[in-house]
Parts: structure tokens; sequence; C-alpha cells
């Protein structure tokens, strides 16, 4: 009879611990940020080292409509390393985004509705970053051409220092 209360006991014990332990790993699930994978492809960057996570969203949400920066992110063929500065101001619409030096300025969201990326991935060509890719959830892409410009160039211009301006002409 004694065997039989610590064999009960037993179970109600491997019940409550396969319900706690379900129940934790159920709430981290449902309550983790979503992370915006991020990655490049012929930028000379190995694979398994090339991607990374960032909760974009909790930052964005923490931030108040702030910018913020990453990096470096190392690119041996895309030009060296960059850091990625995202910006909720920069038109998502827009379809090129500015490399100024080694900072490359993000938008925060995409599309018609304004998504969070799931993915965002830097494409290189030719030794250069050549295009940003955005992807989200429900097969939603869109690309950026990436513009270069110098902090010099874009810096002391009248007219917020496009990089798709042409550079000034010297005054007489």
């Amino acid at each position: 009879m004694n065997a039989a209360k610590i064999r009960l006991a037993g179970y109600l014990a491997l019940g409550a611990a396969v319900a706690v332990g379900g129940g934790y790993g159920w709430a981290r699930t449902v309550h983790m940020p979503p992370i915006v994978e991020v990655g490049s492809t012929a930028c000379g960057v190995p694979t398994s080292s090339a991607r990374f996570g960032v909760p974009l969203q909790t930052i964005v949400q923490a931030a108040g409509g702030l910018s913020f920066g990453l990096g470096p992110v190392d690119m041996p063929e895309g030009g060296g390393p960059i850091h990625l500065h995202f910006e909720p101001s920069i038109d998502d619409q827009a379809r090129d985004v500015r490399l100024v030096d080694d900072t490359l300025y993000l938008p925060t969201a995409f599309g018609r509705e304004r998504r969070s990326p799931t993915r965002i991935t830097l494409h290189c060509r030719e030794g250069v970053l050549g295009t940003v890719r955005y992807q989200g959830g429900r097969r939603e892409s869109t690309t950026f051409n990436v513009l270069r410009a110098s902090a010099a160039m874009t810096s002391g211009r009248s007219n917020g220092g496009r990089a798709t301006d042409p550079p000034p002409t010297p005054s007489d």
C-alpha cells in the first residue's frame, strides 16, 4: 500500500514538472521578441558567421522613434566593415538607401503596411555592397539600391545632403 501511494505521488510530481516545463516553454516562445536575421551574400563572409539577429521591433519601440546603430559588421569583400544605422524617418517606399563613408542608413520598416522585416540581406557585387533586401513573413520583399556618398559631400549642402544629388560646383 505504501508503494502505491509513493507511485501515485511520483506520477503527480512528474505531471506537475511536465506542466511547469511546458508552460515555461510556451510562455517563453509567445513572449519572445521577434528577431530580424541579418545576413550577407557574396560579400566574402563565411555563411556560418554572416548571420546575426537583431530584435528590431523591440529596439524601435524602446527608442521611441529615435534612430540607432549597430556594428561594425565585417564584410571583407564588400568594402570593409560597415555600421548599420536604422532610422524611422527614412522613406521605406524609396528604392535607395545611403552608404555614407562606413555607415549604411536603413529604414526600420518596409512596405505599404510598414511592417518590420524578418530578414535583411546585404548583397555585394564586384567587391562592393550593391543592394539591401528586406523580406517579410508573408512573402513580402523590397530591394534597396545602395548609393554611396562621403560625409564631406553631404554635410554642408542646402538640399539636405541627399546622396543622389551631384556634388556642388565651385563658384568664382
